[in-house]
């Protein structure tokens, strides 16, 4: 330092200091001490590497605090982005002064105080401090042209040897207090929409009708053909279907997570769903005020205000396809450090068979979310939806399948598909070809059975996207993934098409005829929350994955709030595990999560109504599941079961476990087929079927008590008479075999003479064997049927 105070001075004698600046270019291997005057670089070449600032002459009893943290050799301290006050501690001298270099590569880059000995630490990295002391009064030092002046001004003052301190620390980023501010993005048909209506706001979803959602159509090319804008989620609802909350107590959660005064900034990104996710990150979605606001305005909003300078993206369903098209743009901005963690939850990364059964069938669209809409209306609508696309399976979904997810049956009906695709579409050419119709096919219409036609442009855009960029996404380095998987419940996984028989009659009914009309049947597997199969859900490349077990939470905690795909975050359990999420801390304890999903062995039994006719069940305490002739309502009050439609077959879903009693109401005349199956794990098998008439007065009757069906029994004009019995086959069961058969609310004949003389057609054979099998059961089912009479 001595000699670099020789060479200025040497400068400014001759007086050339204020006309040229001197630049020294030397270099040698330790690097130089650099400072910069007046926008000039000067350069001191290190010449000791070990002691690039002299010999330090040691003051034990010096040392140093910034902003009252002791500052010592080798040390780490948060100081990213802050202003700190130097403090000399223990100096003996009349006067000390410090100077602090930024490691630049291998030279010192000298940092000027900001004043009042504070300094700004601009950059992560390493620093050094360097304490200087003297025994004589002088005034600040702090520039290179102050130093020279006084050196060479004649006055009684004299350095030690050297400084009297060197430290060497590491300045990292400020340690966060509390956790990040958080922007939530909701799943698709989970945002309200609504347009100006003669300068009213009007409400189009959720619907109170088919005429909010046809204001909802769009063209072929995907523009709105009303201006729709949004403002808020669904963050609550009333309806049979779901009811309550939906995302309302959740985000509640997250705003008191760490008290009421501490808790992070919570936002919600409402958006326009009808469109596709990487248009809603471009363009933004319209606002009630009508301006456009983008999701990345938010997460710049929030990381301005968050004490981590960063924001945590938790998105459900739907928004966690949003919330890869953000981060992708991010990137593509260079914001990527704006955002520390995106939490997906019940996410359909490669898409979700459900969303085919949305887009051909219109499935599970009347009752979602308790609106009023019809499957049909529903259907036309989506068609142009670009949104809509993005949920239906992928080519990473279609191409590992190890079953097909579209299937068709040997019958004439489906011969028109069988041409063109064979009994099972198996690759993606015939997987586009289908949904655009290609074998030929014509609109559907309103019927719901039939496979409608979807929009060839979008559907090749949406799988484009999820080819190249959702498919494949993956975090940028330090931004941390946390995958949630809803698992246990029964989901749709494919579809099969059948021939089923109906009744064409002429407008007087006076002359009908029968005839087959093809169908679509759901399968099932256990491993999904009723809308996204566990495998799409868990599909992600990197970052941790936890498992909800629902239905053994259901078990456990039985509840008139049944917990699925569309409210799972408002469940206890996903909400203790976004806690430690956020809060970095183990999710071990957390009962039913694992980050390896559970096995599901326990049966389901599917029963399946092709119209026209209804069906319900009714458990030993009343409960029902199903829609009833009463009130047209749909029910799941039976635990943990479940009731829905689709391509106008309607499903009810109980534990194979439950005793129940089985109700079936015509809606009209023709002829209906009754189904049950069975599904375990990822397996469905077919138990019994059945083919009969149906009118609107028809009433038919069987039990399942203890895991055996009965016989069913039928009111052919609803007057209370039984009129026809069968074998849950279809075999009918003739008079003459009357008193051998136990229909449920009668006891057995027990005379066994009588018994002797009854002749049973020798198709009923196999079923009189299983009958003799259950007698020494008769007693505890006659008890619990009498029970049940007497409720």
């Amino acid at each position: 330092m001595f000699n670099k105070f020789l060479r200025i001075g040497a400068i400014l004698g001759f007086g050339i200091l204020l006309v040229v600046p001197s630049y020294s270019h030397a270099q040698v291997a330790c690097g130089n001490i650099v400072e910069i005057y007046y926008g000039d670089r000067y350069e001191s070449p290190i010449e000791d590497c070990f002691n690039p600032f002299g010999l330090v002459t040691i003051n034990p009893d010096v040392s140093v605090a910034l902003s009252d943290t002791d500052i010592t050799e080798a040390g780490e301290y948060p100081f990213l982005g802050t202003t700190q006050s130097l403090d000399i501690k223990g100096s003996s001298a009349f006067s000390a002064y410090a100077e602090l270099y930024f490691h630049d590569g291998q030279d010192y880059l000298m940092i000027d105080e900001t004043g009042n000995n504070q300094y700004s630490f601009t950059e992560q990295g390493t620093y050094t401090l360097v304490i200087y002391e003297m025994d004589q009064p002088m005034v600040s030092q702090r520039s290179l042209f102050q130093k020279a002046i006084y050196f060479l001004t004649p006055q009684a003052f004299a350095y030690f040897d050297g400084p009297s301190l060197v430290i060497t620390f590491t300045v990292t980023e400020v340690t966060p207090e509390g956790i990040s501010n958080i922007l939530f993005l909701p799943g698709i048909q989970a945002s309200r929409l609504y347009t100006d209506e003669n300068g009213n706001e009007r409400k189009l979803w959720e619907p109170i009708g088919d005429s909010d959602v046809e204001l909802l159509r769009m063209t072929e090319n995907g523009e709105s053909i009303a201006d729709v804008y949004t403002e808020d989620v669904v963050d609550e609802i009333g309806g049979i279907a779901l009811g309550g909350n939906i995302y309302k107590g959740f985000l509640e959660y997250l705003k008191n997570i760490d008290g009421v005064l501490k808790g992070p900034l919570v936002e919600t990104y409402p958006y326009d769903w009808r469109h596709d996710v990487f248009d809603i990150v471009d363009k933004g979605t319209k606002m009630s005020n009508g301006a456009f606001k983008t999701p990345i305005s938010s997460i710049e909003f929030l990381a301005g205000t968050s004490p981590t300078h960063k924001v945590t993206l938790i998105a459900h369903s739907n928004g966690g396809l949003l919330a890869k098209a953000i981060m992708l743009k991010l990137k593509e901005e260079g914001k990527t450090d704006l955002v520390d963690k995106v939490i997906f939850i019940a996410t359909p990364h490669i898409g979700t068979p459900k969303g085919l059964a949305a887009i051909l069938h219109g499935f599970d669209q009347e009752h979602l979310g308790g609106l009023i809409s019809s499957d049909e209306k529903v259907r036309s609508v989506m068609k142009n939806m670009p949104g809509v696309y993005g949920l239906l399976p992928s080519e990473s979904f279609v191409g590992t399948l190890a079953e097909p997810m579209i299937s068709f049956d040997g019958s004439d009906t489906a011969k028109i598909f069988r041409d063109k695709y064979g009994f099972t579409i198996s690759n993606m050419t015939e997987y586009t070809d289908f949904l655009s119709g290609m074998e030929g096919r014509g609109d559907a219409g309103n019927s719901i059975n039939e496979p409608g036609i979807a929009n060839q442009s979008m559907l090749e855009a949406a799988l484009t996207e999820h080819r190249d960029k959702l498919d494949t996404w993956s975090p940028p380095g330090g931004v941390e993934v946390f995958n949630i998987v809803g698992t246990g419940l029964a989901t749709p996984k494919s579809i099969e098409y059948r021939e089923f028989m109906e009744t064409d009659c002429n407008t007087d009914q006076s002359i009908c005829i029968p005839k087959g009309k093809i169908e679509p049947v759901l399968h099932f597997t256990s491993y999904g929350d009723e809308t996204v199969v566990s495998r799409s859900a868990g599909d992600t490349q990197e970052g941790s994955k936890y498992y909800f077990d629902i239905s053994s939470s259901r078990k456990e905690s039985p509840s008139f709030i049944k917990y699925t795909h569309a409210n799972i975050t408002e469940d206890g359990t996903i909400q203790s595990v976004i806690d430690h999420i956020l809060h970095a801390s183990s999710t071990q304890e957390i009962e039913f999560v694992s980050e390896d999903e559970p096995t599901f062995t326990n049966n389901t039994d599917i029963l399946t109504i092709h119209s026209p006719a209804r069906i319900y069940l009714r458990d030993i305490d009343g409960n029902i599941t199903g829609r009833t002739m009463r009130d047209g309502n749909w029910y799941s009050e039976i635990p943990e079961s479940d009731y829905f439609e689709a391509g106008g077959i309607k499903y009810v879903l109980v534990p194979s476990n439950t005793s129940y009693e089985v109700v079936i109401e015509g809606e009209g005349e023709g002829v209906y087929t009754n189904i049950i199956s069975q599904l375990q794990g990822d397996t469905e098998g077919v138990l019994h079927s059945f083919v009969a008439t149906t009118s609107p007065t028809m009433i038919t009757h069987y039990q399942k008590v203890d895991g055996i069906f009965s016989t069913v029994t039928v009111d052919t004009n609803g007057d209370g008479k039984i009129d026809m019995e069968m074998t849950q086959d279809g075999t009918i069961i003739t008079k003459e075999d009357d008193d051998c058969k136990d229909r449920g609310d009668k006891h057995p004949q027990e005379d066994k003479k009588k018994k002797k003389k009854c002749k049973v057609n020798k198709k009923e054979d196999s079923y009189k064997e299983e009958k003799d099998k259950k007698e020494n059961e008769k007693p505890r089912k006659n008890k619990r049927n009498g029970a049940k009479k007497d409720r």
